[in-house]
C-alpha cells in the first residue's frame, strides 16, 4: 500500500510540476499601440508618467490568478483603468503594467490579454514584407518594404 501510495505521489508532483511549467510560458496576442483605442492610448501616457491617475484604484497589485499572463511574483503586475464611454462605473478595460515596462491591454474585465507593443519591430516589418501576414506571435503591421543595397559591381572592380 504505501508504494502506491508513494507512486501516486511522485505522479501527482511530477504533473503539477509540468502544468506549472507550461503555464510559465503563456501566449499573449499582441497589439500595436496605435491600433489601441485613444482611452488606452493615454493611459498607457499616464502610466508611463506616474499619473495623476482618474479612479482611486488605479496602480494597484494585479494578481493574475487565472494565469493568463507570465507568472512573476506578486507585485510585479499593476492594473490600471482605461476609460470605457458610456461607463457609469470602471468598465471592463484595463492596462496592466509590469515593472520591466511590459504592457498588456483586456477590454475583456481579465478574460483576455494582448502585450502592447510602441512601434513594429525590424522582425516583424520584414516578416510581413516577406510574407504579406504576420505569424501569431507577431503583431500584424503594415509596413513599406525597404532595399538594401551592397556596393555596385563598379565600384567593386575599382582599385
Amino acid at each position: 500500500m504505501q508504494t502506491w501510495l508513494r507512486f501516486l505521489i511522485v505522479a501527482w508532483l511530477a504533473i503539477g510540476s509540468a502544468l506549472g511549467l507550461a503555464r510559465e510560458n503563456v501566449a499573449v496576442d499582441w497589439v500595436l499601440l496605435a491600433e489601441l483605442p485613444n482611452e488606452a492610448q493615454k493611459t498607457l501616457v499616464l502610466i508611463k508618467n506616474d499619473g495623476p491617475f482618474p479612479y482611486r484604484r488605479d496602480g494597484v497589485v494585479f494578481g493574475n490568478y487565472e494565469k493568463r499572463l507570465p507568472l512573476r511574483q506578486r507585485g510585479y503586475y499593476r492594473e490600471y483603468t482605461v476609460k470605457t464611454p458610456g461607463s457609469r462605473d470602471r468598465g471592463a478595460r484595463r492596462i496592466i503594467a509590469g515593472r520591466a515596462d511590459d504592457y498588456y491591454y483586456t477590454d475583456d474585465h481579465y478574460r483576455s490579454f494582448r502585450r502592447i507593443q510602441d512601434t513594429p519591430s525590424r522582425r516583424q516589418a520584414v516578416a510581413t514584407a516577406a510574407h504579406g501576414a504576420s505569424s501569431p506571435d507577431v503583431p500584424t503591421t503594415t509596413t513599406t518594404p525597404t532595399t538594401i543595397t551592397g556596393p555596385s559591381d563598379a565600384s567593386r572592380n575599382s582599385p
